[in-house]
């Protein structure tokens, strides 16, 4: 584990990255997030850090970027720490007020306005009344997608026999896809069901949240790529209330996210736990 103030240093380079798409210069990180620290004292750290491969300089004149190491370090430490864990879960729900029926606010909209305030979605609080399920979590992922600039992925055998996604437009319109080229992997993976269910058969097997970052995917045309993705018992939403018990482990489904490297890890892991809980335990 990082000591706290190259942590910080770290975190904060982070945050400039994934919300400008630069790299990211010492004299930026001292202005808007470090002011008590002096730029030398930045620098010294950003340079300790290059070293050891947390953050890279694409040129000598130019800021550093995160590494998949820097991603890693990061993502371990908001799930190392059980308090700050927590608390991020819920950092992506917007509840309801109390006297609203979020089933009938779902229902009732008619378009995927009903979800852009909740970013979580509540789903199943509307899919215990929709008679055509499928389309509202089309309209659910669509939303999600939109909020999130990323493909958002679900599988769910016991519903559906296709795998639904949305979102590859949002992902494509990140800078780090301007030439479509780059983002032709996650096209053909997307076209290749075979791989698909690969993969989601790893996530069925390591259970928990599942995260690959850059290079950490195992075929290199996925470096540009990050993945935060779950399982989730399949009972409640297949309808299948009263041998829920009984079948829990038996039917399960996937959702996922894939993102540009430069995703907000922090926001994914806090909507995909949160959605999964959404999906298994509807009311909570």
């Amino acid at each position: 584990m990082l000591p706290e103030r190259k942590h910080t240093i770290l975190q904060s380079l982070i945050e400039e990255y994934v919300a400008s798409a630069h790299p990211v210069a010492s004299s930026t990180l001292v202005r808007h997030y470090l002011p008590r620290l002096s730029p030398a004292t930045v620098r010294n750290e950003l340079n300790w850090l290059e070293h050891r491969g947390y953050v890279a300089q694409p040129h000598t004149s130019a800021g550093r970027t995160p590494t998949t190491v820097g991603y890693r370090a990061f993502v371990n430490s908001l799930l190392l720490h059980p308090l700050h864990y927590h608390s991020l879960l819920s950092r992506s729900r917007v509840c309801e007020p109390p006297d609203k029926d979020p089933t009938q606010t779902a229902l009732n909209s008619g378009s995927t306005g009903a979800f852009a305030g909740n970013a979580c979605l509540s789903v199943l609080a509307a899919l215990a009344a929709a008679s055509d399920k499928l389309a509202l979590i089309h309209e659910a992922l669509s939303s999600v997608a939109e909020h999130n600039k990323g493909l958002m992925v679900f599988w769910a055998p016991q519903l559906s026999h296709t795998i639904i996604h949305r979102g590859l437009p949002q992902l494509l319109s990140q800078p780090e896809f301007a030439e479509t080229s780059s983002a032709l992997p996650i096209m053909q993976l997307l076209e290749s069901h075979g791989d698909l269910m690969v993969l989601f058969e790893e996530i069925m097997t390591t259970g928990g949240l599942h995260i690959k970052i850059g290079s950490e995917n195992r075929d290199a045309q996925f470096y540009e790529f990050s993945l935060v993705a779950m399982q989730f018992d399949s009972s409640y939403l297949s309808g299948n209330l009263i041998n829920s018990q009984r079948n829990k482990g038996r039917q399960r489904g996937v959702v996922a996210l894939f993102g540009p490297t430069r995703m907000d890890y922090e926001w994914a892991i806090s909507l995909i736990s949160n959605l999964v809980q959404d999906l298994e335990c509807p009311g909570h």
